[in-house]
């Protein structure tokens, strides 16, 4: 084992009771309030928040009006207002701008950098410095705190100014991020996805948490709804499993057939070389074995695997 890995397995070890540090500058936090605001938003997500109640939150994706995925986001009610967490807010408040027209809707995205701590112990860790609340999500006199589990080991973002309680944590390490993330199954937009990605492909437990089938009308829902009731998408997001290196941008090859191409790689201190890819239906099968081959030829036998790894 290198040094370098031997670092990667110790720093991802001590995450899973302790916390560390990451830095969310591409994410913002919107506030939106005005009487019509549940309602409204209602009809452009794939979740449900009729029933969301305060200190509560959902996972939730904004759509086109033919399915394609535009945005991730996290829903928050607090009782003042809905609050959203997002690193695609600029297509959110585009849509706010241009598709409230009568509704009593206002929103502000609310200044200052958003930290995020991660890991087994982040609770523990953030509720002696800020008195963490039992549910999602909190607004005080220190700023805010949401709920977000960014590594599958659970944590918090926390938007605030009083930056004295996270000063004494290391920062995790993009290496680390990685390999959590894709052992989570926690897909990244524009790496896992493109403008032509529908949320059902990102497979189950994506879509377990992300789309609520069972709600009305909102933007994109009648793809979504004809894709349910089908049964299946065309293709699925998967993990690739290897014992040798891949590398991003390898084919991913069965049956001497290119069936997909590997987004992003990492090497896990448990699990070896993993990365994620989408193929198509026919091969998405767990435990399935496929060829991994390179631009220059290379080629290596993987395994296929749907999220999480655990």
């Amino acid at each position: 084992m290198s040094a370098d890995s031997a670092a990667l397995e110790n720093e991802i070890d001590s995450l899973i009771h302790g916390a560390a540090r990451l830095s969310l500058s591409d994410t913002q936090v919107l506030k939106m309030t005005g009487e019509d605001r549940r309602g409204w938003l209602q009809g452009q997500i794939t979740q449900d928040i009729r029933d969301l109640r305060s200190g509560g939150s959902v996972q939730t994706c904004f759509c086109t009006p033919t399915g394609q995925l535009r945005a991730f986001a996290t829903v928050y009610d607090l009782d003042d207002a809905l609050y959203l967490v997002s690193a695609q807010m600029d297509v959110i408040a585009d849509r706010i701008e241009n598709l409230v027209i009568l509704e009593d809707v206002c929103y502000e995205m609310l200044p200052g950098t958003l930290e995020s701590i991660q890991g087994g112990g982040a609770s523990d860790f953030l509720d002696e410095a800020f008195e963490l609340p039992a549910l999602d999500s909190i607004s005080a006199p220190w700023g805010y705190a949401f709920r977000r589990d960014r590594t599958g080991l659970g944590g918090w973002d926390i938007l605030t100014d009083d930056q004295t309680a996270l000063s004494g944590l290391e920062t995790l390490t993009d290496e680390a991020l990685n390999a959590l993330e894709i052992e989570a199954g926690l897909p990244r937009f524009g790496t896992d996805t493109s403008e032509k990605t529908l949320p059902p492909e990102l497979g189950k437990a994506f879509e377990d948490a992300a789309i609520n089938y069972r709600k009305g009308c909102y933007t994109g829902q009648e793809v979504l709804q004809r894709i349910h009731s089908r049964g299946h998408t065309n293709k699925t997001w998967m993990a690739v499993l290897a014992e040798s290196r891949i590398e991003a941008g390898d084919a991913i090859v069965d049956g001497g057939q290119t069936v997909g191409t590997i987004h992003r790689v990492a090497w896990h201190p448990r699990l070896g070389w993993i990365g994620t890819t989408t193929v198509r239906n026919a091969s998405a099968r767990e435990g399935h074995e496929v060829m991994v081959q390179s631009p220059a030829g290379r080629e290596i036998s993987a395994d296929l695997s749907h999220f999480p790894l655990a």
